[in-house]
Formats: structure tokens, C-alpha cells, sequence
């Protein structure tokens, strides 16, 4: 049986979306991260962080730093305030990163530069992501779930969570065929 994951990544265009899950990430789960993400940094990409204040551990962001060369704009999206002061003190040394709440996920595309055919894609794949760390089955690509997430593009992140909610007892309520 495959464990779940505690941390998902996807390319979209020029973004990279990392969404942590409940649980610092593993050590295999950071490392292959990072084979990932740094050629997609050197090629011009940015990072956009989604978390409820997990983060890599001291050890996983010191790998990190040994593997990119120099700043890199990233937006990490939290309510956590203890998370938001980690990302202030990180950007003392890199200061490509900045952190938002929630409500200001549009700022983090903002600041990261995200051009509106990319806003759409990268909400969507954070919907599916914190779906998938969450346990969910994806969502149906039909009716009124995909009219939801397509609002949700344009929408703070903690709309987005309330609807992931709410889709979530739709589905557990609904008979599984």
C-alpha cells in the first residue's frame, strides 16, 4: 500500500506549486523535490507555497539553500502567523521570498508575476492538491464542482478551503457506485 504523501508539487507554465499537507515532508519527498525544482528555478521559474504552517524542517531548507543559487521569488500562502515570521526571517538571507495570508492569494500572483492563463490552471491544481493531501477523491470534471473551482480562481484561498469543505461532505454524503 502506498503512504500518503505530505507534500505535492506541480509545474504550471512558470510556476512551481508546492501545497504542504498536515505533516512536515520526508526526507525521500524533500530531496526528490528539490531534483525538481532546481532546474526549473535556474530556468526562471517561481514559487508559489501553500500551507497551514508546516514547512520543510531546518535540515530540508539548509539542502535547499546548498542546491539553488541565489533568490528566489517565492509566495508562501498561510493563515499561520508563526509560519509568516519563519518567512520573515528567511527572507533576511533570501530575499526573493514573502509571505501572504490567505485573503491575499491574488497578491501572492501578484508578487510572483502570474499571468491570468496561469492563475486559473495554478488555483485549480492547488484545489486538487490540498483535495489529494486531504484524502479526497478528485473531483469530477463535470457540473457544478468545476464551476465552483473556476470561481474559486478568482476568489481568496480561504473561499477555497470553504468550498473543499463543503464539496467534502457532498461527496461523503453522495452513494459510491
Amino acid at each position: 500500500m502506498t503512504e500518503q504523501p505530505t507534500v505535492l508539487y506541480r509545474n504550471v507554465g512558470s510556476l512551481v506549486i508546492l501545497v504542504h499537507g498536515e505533516e512536515p515532508p520526508s526526507q525521500a519527498e524533500w530531496t526528490t523535490y528539490i531534483g525538481v525544482l532546481v532546474p526549473l528555478v535556474r530556468r526562471g521559474a517561481r514559487v508559489l507555497v501553500i500551507t497551514d504552517g508546516v514547512g520543510p524542517t531546518a535540515a530540508q531548507r539548509e539542502l535547499m539553500n546548498r542546491y539553488l543559487e541565489g533568490p528566489v521569488r517565492t509566495a508562501v500562502v498561510t493563515a499561520a502567523s508563526f509560519a509568516r515570521g519563519i518567512v520573515t526571517v528567511l527572507s533576511w538571507f533570501n530575499p526573493g521570498i514573502r509571505a501572504f495570508a490567505p485573503a491575499q492569494l491574488s497578491d501572492a500572483l501578484d508578487y510572483l508575476q502570474v499571468n491570468s492563463n496561469e492563475r486559473e490552471e495554478a488555483v485549480r491544481n492547488v484545489a486538487a492538491m490540498r483535495m489529494q493531501l486531504s484524502g479526497m477523491a478528485p473531483v469530477s470534471t463535470a457540473g457544478e464542482e468545476v464551476a465552483a473551482l473556476r470561481k474559486a480562481a478568482i476568489e481568496p484561498m480561504e473561499a477555497v478551503v470553504t468550498r473543499l469543505s463543503k464539496l467534502r461532505e457532498k461527496l461523503e454524503k453522495s452513494p459510491r457506485t
